[in-house]
This record gives structure tokens, sequence and C-alpha cells, in this order.
């Protein structure tokens, strides 16, 4: 079975929304599954992060068609001599320079419903070319960029494909969706646009319960909305060697490795992924301050925005945090091993309930506790009590999450730390499980067009 697998995160794309693309890709094969993959030029890829190291996770059999794409904000970029744009995207905030608002206010109302929008038409000629040249049976997109989902969305109606449109995120729930300055017909054409592509797909896909929950609130058949999580994959060095399973795999990841112990090294507490303004823990950095523990250390891997640089310098805490940078996905998961605790954040925004980071998956596999910061009865917290991966602290509750510092840094400091082994219960969150999932949703369609 063909599919046109449309997504313009794609390796060498690095960062968060690349992961779950790469993973399918990865695993599909093994259920019969060939993805015909769409993405853009390398060239002509407005992608936050690189990470070379992914491509090593496509099959070589897989196809890939990279076409050009138009980047509006890359060619002011270029014009203006500047190397970033000021725009409030992945929850930034919003700018306070006019420079800044007059991007972002360009950005908002003259590219829906993203500015990836510049990728439709040389997306669309080549997947002509591709349905025309190959056998597809079906066509997949992923968002966002949610203008992915108009390039499938044409294709269903010319050549009358089963369609499965992935929502990672959701459309104008975003996380940044409020921070951008959106006339008021803009946004009614933008619910249009999402209206159009949830009600016409013939599946929707997403990540966690709460989101199928807004989805299906937004469709005129519910039913069509299924719940595909993240997960977590089993070490890439022994999944890629030959002849090995995911049973021999699954054995040699039983057993988990103890945080180091306090002779030799501070306690870590380690955050992976960006930290920007809807996702500064403030009272993490008050709560550090106040408990003043001289062998604690903060470790930061990924993006930083100046807010949350700001808020850590006035706490006077700069000292006992360290920061990373991105690196590439394989390195953060081992350094997620080498923590002794992981702090997860949840951004602070009115449907933060929706929220389950995709790192949560990979979290829960290392055994180490989880310092959760959100909301505690949202989906992400409810995951973490399940699974007695950790606690989930309100964004404004300084007190209990000192006590809990406290309390896991007492028991490390006597080496009575205890990490989970969670290899069995996770099993059913693994990649390749999630992947299962979708591979029946794609024969499940290929078989009610055979009886058409």
């Amino acid at each position: 079975m063909n599919i046109l697998f449309i997504a313009y995160y794609f390796p060498p794309a690095g960062g968060s929304g690349v992961q779950r693309s790469t993973k399918f890709v990865k695993y599909l094969p093994d259920f019969d599954i060939n993805p015909i993959v769409l993405t853009v030029k390398k060239e002509d890829a407005a992608y936050p992060e690189w990470d070379n190291t992914l491509s090593a996770e496509i099959p070589q059999q897989v196809m890939v068609y990279r076409t050009k794409a138009f980047n509006p904000f890359a060619l002011y970029a270029k014009l203006t001599g500047k190397k970033n744009i000021e725009m409030p995207i992945g929850g930034a905030g919003k700018p306070t320079s006019v420079k800044g608002k007059i991007e972002a206010w360009i950005r908002a109302n003259l590219f829906i419903p993203d500015p990836r929008k510049g990728w439709v038409k040389y997306a669309l000629k080549e997947a002509r070319k591709i349905i025309q040249n190959q056998q597809i049976d079906a066509i997949y997109s992923t968002g966002p960029p949610h203008s992915t989902h108009l390039i499938a969305q044409k294709l269903k109606a010319e050549f009358n494909l089963p369609w499965v449109a992935d929502f990672r995120d959701p459309w104008t729930e975003i996380n940044y969706y409020d921070d951008l300055p959106h006339l008021n017909i803009v946004k009614k054409l933008d619910k249009k646009l999402e209206s159009a592509v949830l009600n016409q797909a013939d599946i929707v896909i997403t990540v966690s319960d709460a989101l199928v929950t807004l989805l299906q609130s937004k469709v005129q058949n519910p039913e069509k909305v299924k719940l595909i999580r993240n997960g977590f994959d089993f070490p890439e060095n022994n999944r890629n060697e030959k002849n090995e399973g995911n049973e021999k795999n699954e054995e040699s990841v039983r057993t988990i490795t103890p945080p180091r112990p306090h002779a030799l090294n501070p306690f870590i507490l380690r955050y992976v992924g960006s930290l920007y303004d809807l996702r500064n823990p403030q009272i993490l950095w008050e709560a550090v301050a106040e408990l003043d523990l001289p062998d604690f250390q903060i470790s930061i891997v990924g993006k930083v925005s100046e807010g949350v640089l700001k808020s850590i310098a006035e706490n006077g805490i700069t000292n006992k945090v360290s920061l990373s940078g991105y690196v590439p996905h394989q390195e953060a998961a081992q350094l997620m091993k080498e923590s002794t605790a992981l702090l997860l954040v949840i951004d602070q925004i009115s449907l933060s309930d929706n929220i389950m980071p995709g790192k949560m998956y990979e979290y829960l596999f290392t055994g180490r506790p989880i310092v959760g910061l959100g909301n505690p009865s949202g989906n992400a917290a409810q995951l973490l009590n399940d699974l007695s991966g950790g606690k989930m602290i309100h964004h404004h509750n300084k007190q209990v999450l000192k006590e809990y510092l406290l309390a896991l840094h007492q028991k490390w400091k006597v080496g009575d730390l205890q990490t989970q082994n969670r290899v069995e219960i996770l099993k059913s969150y693994s990649r390749k499980a999630q992947t299962a999932e979708l591979a029946a949703i794609f024969k499940g369609l290929g078989q009610k067009v055979k009886m058409l």
C-alpha cells in the first residue's frame, strides 16, 4: 500500500515537530505500508533547528521528493539584513519593537494559515506527478504548519483519494495564536479553513485525549477523530543493527541506570526542549533560590528566550543553571538518562489541559522522577499519575514545589532515590506500537476504497 506522506518538517529538520513524522516513516514499512514522502528542499526550508542524525532513521527504500518553497520572511530578512524575524512564534510572546509588531501583523494577516503556505503551489505540482506516476492509495498530511493540510485537501478533491490529517497541535487554539494580531475577518477565514480541513479529511488523528475532544467538537462526524499518541523509541543504535528485532532491543534496555551518586556529582534537574516566555517556570527559579542547595544544578538543553534568561538572573541563580543549546535528538535522549530528575513545563495558556508534550514518553522511559509544572488535572498530569512518573505541580504552588524538590534531593543525597523501570508498562507507547495503529487506519481506508 503506497501512501503519499506530506510533511514540511522532515530530516534533516531538527526539533520536536519532526520526530513524529520521522518515526512513522521509519516503522510504516514494517507493516507493509510504503510511505512516499513529499517535503521541502533543504535550501528553501525554514527549520527552527537542524539535526542530520535523524536522516539515518529513514529506511533506504523510502522515496523522498523535495520541492522548492517560497519563504516570505527569509526574503524579508535578506532584504533588511536581519538574521531573525521578531515574531510571536512558539510562545515567545508579543513583540515589543515597532518593527516586530509590523512583522507580526504581516504574518498574522497576510499569510493564512501560516508563512509556510509558500510551499503549497510547489508541493501540489510535485504531488500531482507522484500520484500520476505511482500507485498512491491514500494521502497523509501533518501540521503544523497547517498549510500542509491545504495540499492534501486539494489532492483529495482532484484524485478522490482517502486522506488522513494529523494534528500534532491545534490550529486556531495553538499556544501562540492569541499573541498574533489577527483582524477579525482573518480569524473568521482561518476558522473556515480549519473547519474545511477537519470535515473533509476521512480520518483526523491527534496526540492526546483532550485534543481528540477539542477536534471532535469541530467536526460533523466525531468518530473520525482518532488518538495516536507520540511515544518513545528504543535506542536507535540497537534498532538499526541487522537481525535485531524489537524483542531483543527491549531486553537490552530492561536495566535502568540509577542516578550518579551524591559523592561524585551534583543533583541535576534537566529540561530538554525550548523554554520560552509562555513556558517560563518562574516559581522554579524562586524555589531554587530560596532552597539554596549547594549541590543542586539545573540543566537546560534547548533554546531559551531572553525573558527566561532575565528571570533566572533576577533570582540570582545564574550560577546554578547551565545552558547547552540545541543538541541532536540522540544526544538529548542520552542527556535525559544522565539526569537525576527531569523537568516538564506545560505552557501557561487557557487550554493547557490539552497539552501532551512529545518528550513526556521519553522522560518516562528513562525512569527518572519527573518534576512537572502545569495543571494537576490536565492530560499530562493524568499520565504522570497513572504511571507513577512524578508529580505535576500548579504554576502558582511554590511551596509544594519546594517540598517536592527537597524530598527528591534528600533521597538522592542518601542514595535512596529510586528509578522506575517502565519498559513493560510503556510498550504500548513505543513509536512502533503507535505506528501500528496508523498502519491499521490506512489499511482500513484501503478496504473501504476496494468496497466502493
